[in-house]
């Protein structure tokens, strides 16, 4: 059963995540430490496997969010929609998760090789016996956190979709002439009647505007003739000559006492 259904959208396919990643979805892989190990060089004793997704289900993906992706398996457009899944460059670098039993190998304390043998194996068949008895929880774990990325994956390419619906419905982020096209007939007419009527307020907005601004000069000046009737009668003529030499000067916003 596909992993996906698509419905085709504004600017791509809306996709839907129908089902959780199982078994059938993946490659597992033996992963851990094996029968040659080296103790001078063993850090960890580890058993489990390594998990990805295949290609086929990657390939889904691509396919299903339209992105683009030259033969080489390199992104042209969309890679990051893959973060977790896949490298965001790369749709043929997947993303591996490991379940599996680690325990750091320590030799504090021992003395002698056969004794850090001896600690070592025991601590490798601990980690192998533990998978063992848990691979089917710690495998579960690991598809589940590989479904998770794919959701994140499909939220955002259908994010993008959201997106490119808005810029259309909302912000009518269309050009003219394909909107022409889907209007009726009623439609174009009542928009004509639109127009007309707009280009009347539009012109008495224009006039009210420009009779605000004579209203607002006559206000000014009646004001300004008053502070400097006031000079003028109650100062000398060397303030009037200050006074007068602001002639046509732009007005500044502020407030002065008169006294």
């Amino acid at each position: 059963m596909s992993l996906f259904t698509t419905e085709k959208s504004i600017g791509g396919n809306i996709v839907t995540l129908v089902r959780n990643i199982t078994l059938d979805d993946v490659e597992v892989e033996a992963y851990g430490t094996g029968d040659d190990y080296d103790i001078n060089f063993m850090l960890d004793a580890v058993d489990g496997v390594r998990i990805t997704l295949k290609e086929s289900v990657v390939e889904q993906m691509v396919q299903a969010f339209g992105v683009s992706v030259c033969e080489a398996g390199r992104y042209l457009s969309g890679g990051e929609l893959f973060a977790g899944i896949t490298d965001t460059w790369s749709s043929k670098k997947i993303v591996a998760y490991f379940a599996s039993v680690n325990y750091p190998v320590k030799f504090t304390g021992l003395k002698g090789k056969e004794s850090r043998k001896a600690r070592a194996a025991s601590l490798v068949e601990k980690a192998r016996s533990e998978f063992k008895a848990s691979r089917e929880t710690l495998i579960e774990e690991q598809l589940g956190k590989i479904t998770l990325a794919v959701e994140n994956a499909v939220n955002k390419a259908n994010k993008r979709i959201h997106g490119a619906i808005e810029r259309l419905v909302v912000d009518l982020n269309v050009k003219e002439d394909a909107l022409v096209k889907v209007m009726s007939k009623n439609d174009l007419l009542t928009l004509k009647d639109i127009n007309v009527e707009n280009g009347g307020i539009e012109g008495k907005i224009a006039a009210l505007k420009a009779q605000k601004k004579a209203n607002d000069a006559k206000a000014y000046h009646i004001k300004r003739n008053a502070i400097t009737a006031h000079i003028e009668a109650e100062l000398g003529e060397k303030t009037m000559e200050i006074v007068r030499s602001f002639d046509g000067a732009v007005r500044q916003v502020g407030i002065f006492e008169l006294s």
